[in-house]
């Protein structure tokens, strides 16, 4: 009887649940942002608008790594890359693998980078990319290097051109954009979408989205209509966890660039279709591989297919950067929380992973547990020698193309425009974003913190007259306590894994405080290994990296060179913890935040923590990578503490770790 009465209220739970989903679909549906550009009908109405580029100023930590990239390998990628020299086929030239995907990778990130720093010398460098483009423009519409007709390379260039335009006007792109896409109307039945463009298809529809609302072409919606009926259906395979078994014999479907890119497969055709199994498959393709592919950084594995949840195996940078990038866009059209929290959680630890903190190097592959960078394969799927190195040459040439749009689109879409004409803070970080709210009234609101090192944020508003406009803040649902407070005074109703809303009229110098409590979280994985968070970071131990040159490559006086990567310390510890509250065994210690927090040095966050050391633990038999962590390890060396830093901090690392001593009853995650 007990479980028949708790089956039926949990079913009018989940009733109720459904009713508020869709009233607040449906409030959607009623309001659109008049301030800026919005889904024009027959598209579904989106909770959220993208600014135009340049509307947020990065600030602090986040500016550093802009300026980073300005100064490392994003501002010198044409000294150091041959696709990107003046004889680049995307610049009419005929350099070797130079008119595919690699230039429009690097076009993307320059723009965005260059856009959101207003830094003129990088604009000018994008300019020549982007005159040379549009002049290509063929009598039929098709454009860029007539060597290479593949859909799939025109799409990041497509994709800039949605930023370009945005932050300039420039009266170019529309016709351009129009005429392009005309063309692939009529060429597609002769010419249907294959392999890289079948797979990634979404992208080149979240472009003709964007140009339908600035033009209302009905063409456009039959393009689109087109596309889909051609492309992977990642709704079903996302849906149905058919990741390996669909498509026999087809790998393309399983390549976990792909996979990343997809996620915003099923809300990019929602707007269209409004069909909730197109809604929901953002959510569905998390949930059905996090039991089987997922590692703690939010990040599926990839080396270069999906691999599994073992400890050893790689996440590329493509995917941590296009995964990003679907987050954004599936933010803006579900307005989920959910969504926030995952993308703080990959680009806060698996991107800078992935990047030198002075951005002269990068890694193809980085791991949960990569006890050194070492020349020589590591036995994946898709191997390469020097695919866990820093260097500008790691691993095969796409990220080292692709990686330049991940900081910049995250400074982008940080802050999002409402549909009741507000702002909502989608992702957190210091910043400056200057909008019209209202009936166009402008606003600066400056947000001054040091997350995700520190458990502050403050909102100083800065307004002509006073204005009435809805505020949202994403409240992370990792925050047991959060506190929202306006001028002092704490707001009632701040519930976790949601949007607050605050609206009322605002006045110049009002100040909104949030406070977001992090917490010790520990979850298990291979072996019942243990992963250690708090908050969005998850922690590593400290290896205390020496770098070690593999390949010297210098460039406009400044050292790029390929690096071999030890650890100066032992690496093989299991953890003595607690397993009911395993806060209480872990001491945090917090300091300022000064220079780059994602140098091992600088970082404000350390964890320390008693451990044994485990001798059977050792590398594996091709003496590159760790074997996979030992269960439950027995051990008579004596205790030691160990410190942890963030897993963004270090290029090698181990993140799960043994427990010591046989803990029953384990369970999967928990809190302090």
């Amino acid at each position: 009887m007990i479980s028949i009465r708790k089956t039926i209220i949990d079913m009018l739970r989940a009733r109720v649940i459904v009713i508020v989903m869709l009233s607040s679909i449906t409030c959607h549906a009623q309001v659109q942002n008049t301030n800026y550009v919005s889904n024009k009908a027959p598209l579904q109405n989106t909770p959220f608008v993208a600014l135009p580029l340049g509307s947020i100023e990065p600030q602090g930590w986040l500016a550093t790594q802009l300026l980073a990239q300005k100064t490392g390998l994003t501002g010198n990628a044409e000294e150091i890359f041959s696709e990107l020299k003046s004889d680049a086929a995307w610049l009419g030239g005929s350099a070797r693998d130079s008119d595919w995907e690699r230039p429009p990778y690097y076009l993307r990130g320059l723009v965005g980078l260059a856009y959101s720093l207003n830094d003129n010398e990088l604009k000018q460098r994008a300019q020549k990319w982007i005159d040379w483009a549009i002049q290509s423009q063929r009598t039929d519409g098709n454009f860029g290097p007539t060597t290479n007709n593949d859909w799939w390379a025109r799409m990041p260039v497509l994709d800039m051109f949605c930023d370009y335009q945005s932050a300039t006007n420039d009266a170019r792109v529309i016709p351009f954009l129009t005429k392009y896409f005309r063309y692939q109307l009529a060429a597609l039945d002769k010419q249907p979408l294959k392999e890289w463009a079948r797979a990634r298809a979404a992208d080149n529809v979240n472009v003709i989205f964007w140009l339908y609302n600035r033009t209302g072409d009905a063409f456009l919606l039959e393009l689109a209509r087109k596309i889909k009926d051609q492309a992977y259906n990642y709704t079903d395979i996302f849906s149905d966890n058919t990741f390996l078994t669909s498509y026999h014999g087809d790998f393309f479907p399983k390549h976990g660039v792909n996979v990343a890119q997809a996620y915003k497969y099923g809300p990019v055709f929602y707007q269209l279709t409004k069909n909730a199994k197109d809604r929901d498959a953002f959510i569905k393709g998390i949930q059905n591989l996090s039991a089987y592919h997922t590692q703690i950084t939010g990040m599926n594995s990839c080396s270069e297919f999906l691999a599994g949840n073992a400890s050893i195996q790689g996440v590329e940078l493509c995917a941590t950067a296009e995964r990003m990038y679907c987050n954004e866009l599936a933010t803006q059209i579900l307005g989920d929380a959910r969504i926030g929290d995952d993308l703080e959680k990959i680009a806060f630890n698996h991107l800078p992973a992935n990047i030198s903190p002075d951005f002269h190097q990068h890694q193809y592959y980085s791991l949960p547990n990569q006890v050194q960078s070492k020349e020589g394969g590591n036995g994946f799927g898709q191997d390469y020698g020097n695919g866990v190195l820093p260097g500008p040459y790691s691993g095969y040439p796409c990220c080292r193309f692709n990686m330049h749009m991940a900081w910049p689109r995250y400074a982008q879409y940080c802050w999002m425009a409402t549909a009741e004409n507000g702002l909502a803070v989608t992702a957190y970080a210091p910043s400056t974003v200057h909008a019209k709210v209202a009936d166009g009234v402008p606003v600066t609101i400056a947000e001054k913190t040091d997350y995700p090192f520190e458990e502050q944020i403050t909102f100083s508003i800065s307004a002509v007259k006073a204005v009435k406009f809805p505020l949202q803040l994403r409240i992370p649902a990792w925050c047991l306590e959060p506190v929202v407070k306006v001028n002092g005074v704490v707001q009632k109703g701040v519930s976790r894994g949601s949007y607050y809303t605050i609206d009322r009229t605002w006045k110049n110098n009002d100040v909104v405080t949030v406070e977001l409590p992090m917490t010790i979280k520990t979850s298990a994985w291979v072996n019942d290994a243990v992963g250690i968070e708090r908050g969005p970071l998850v922690f590593t131990l400290d290896l205390d990296e020496s770098w070690k040159p593999k390949k010297e490559y210098r460039f406009n006086g400044m050292d790029f060179s390929e690096y071999e990567v030890f650890p100066t310390k032992p690496w093989n510890y299991g953890l003595i913890l607690d397993p009911v509250a395993p806060g209480k065994s872990i001491t945090v210690q917090k300091n300022p935040v000064s220079g780059n927090p994602f140098e091992p040095e600088k970082t404000p966050v350390i964890l320390r923590v008693k451990a044994k050391k485990i001798k059977a633990w050792t590398l594996a038999p091709n003496g590159v990578h760790a074997m996979e962590p030992p269960l439950y390890a027995e051990t008579s060396e004596p205790v030691e503490e160990v410190t942890l830093i963030p897993f963004g901090a270090q290029r090698i690392r181990v993140t799960y770790f043994p427990l010591i001593g046989k803990t029953a009853n384990y369970p999967n995650t928990f809190t302090e």
